[in-house]
């Protein structure tokens, strides 16, 4: 993965562990790369709280999970196709 974005390991490692932030030419490198919108790669990890009913709550995890379900496919295929490729 490294490779394919034209970074070293040690940095990939540090965005994986959230200990750097990807410059926004990287985030439209990684959205190239996995197919996804950039605007995917900004997905909050939480939930609103503040004013919101615990409905929408319900909805917002639902959706969130659906959307990073369907990222783990689209990356696996793309791992697939790539290892079928040579």
């Amino acid at each position: 993965m490294a490779n394919q974005l034209g970074i070293s390991q040690n940095y990939l490692s540090l965005l994986e562990n959230n200990k750097a932030e990807p410059s926004l030419g990287l985030l439209r490198k990684l959205s190239n790369v996995f197919g996804v919108p950039a605007g995917f790669l900004l997905w909050e990890e939480t939930m609103p709280v503040e004013g919101e009913t615990l409905g929408i709550n319900e909805k917002y995890a639902r959706i969130r999970k659906l959307v990073h379900e369907l990222q783990k496919l689209r990356i696996s295929r793309q791992f697939e196709n790539e290892k079928a490729d040579g």
